[in-house]
């Protein structure tokens, strides 16, 4: 039922389709790897339900992000990177798009769009792209926004508003990092400090990656992989 819930679905609405996909239950352990094949079976009969959903929830993204200012001239996303999905989505809403700044972006980013990666661009680090590619889920922890998953959007007096999980909790520990965060920064440009250059960044952020040690866990708790990234779930 977690895939079903996370594409926006009542799962109780779907129990036929769910058996007929080749589980045995709404609650049955779905491995990503070797459920893949029952996966593309269940959506594909969900085809035309996934079609009508995304068509409503179109409209509503495309007013969101226009009330945002994403389609004027000069408009920039700061985010993750990574594959640079949300840039092509939003650029396929409302075009020509904004430009991306990340903080890393592997070589599938490649699309043709304006963007640019700080730790790695386009892959172009081969020992750092690896070291990303293997945390990941902790980095998208760590960078972690404090209002929950924006699950889509919906009409609100005025305009549209994004639907927000409530199921969600952020450790302390990430909080205090993400405050550190934004206290160095605003130190940094009150006193015209110049930012670090991406290989020495990148050393101090890989410690926390690869090494952790006590001292790290500690403060930052015990953090789950991003629900973005962990696929495992129920059907």
């Amino acid at each position: 039922q977690d895939y079903l819930l996370r594409a926006g679905f009542d799962p109780a609405s779907f129990q036929a389709e769910t058996f007929w996909a080749g589980f045995s239950s709404l609650a049955m352990p779905v491995d990503p790897d070797r459920d893949a094949r029952r996966l593309a079976s269940l959506f594909s009969r969900l085809a035309p339900a996934v079609l009508e959903k995304a068509a409503e929830e179109r409209v509503l993204a495309r007013q969101y992000l226009m009330r945002s200012g994403v389609d004027q001239s000069g408009a920039a996303i700061v985010d993750l990177g990574w594959h640079g999905t949300l840039q092509t989505a939003m650029s396929a809403l409302v075009p020509p798009g904004p430009w991306g700044y990340y903080l890393g972006t592997f070589p599938e980013a490649r699309r043709g769009l304006p963007m640019r990666g700080y730790l790695v661009d386009f892959g172009d680090r081969p020992r750092q792209t690896r070291i990303l590619r293997r945390s990941v889920a902790m980095l998208e922890t760590l960078f972690s926004a404090g209002h929950g998953t924006v699950l889509g959007y919906e009409a609100a007096a005025g305009g549209v508003r994004p639907a927000l999980s409530s199921d969600f909790g952020q450790e302390p520990g990430i909080r205090l990092v993400q405050q550190g965060v934004i206290d160095y920064v605003g130190q940094a440009l009150a006193t015209r400090l110049p930012p670090p250059k991406a290989g020495e960044a990148f050393h101090a952020l890989s410690r926390v990656l690869l090494y952790p040690g006590p001292d790290a866990s500690s403060h930052l708790g015990s953090p789950l992989p991003h629900a973005g990234f962990s696929a495992a779930g129920t059907a």
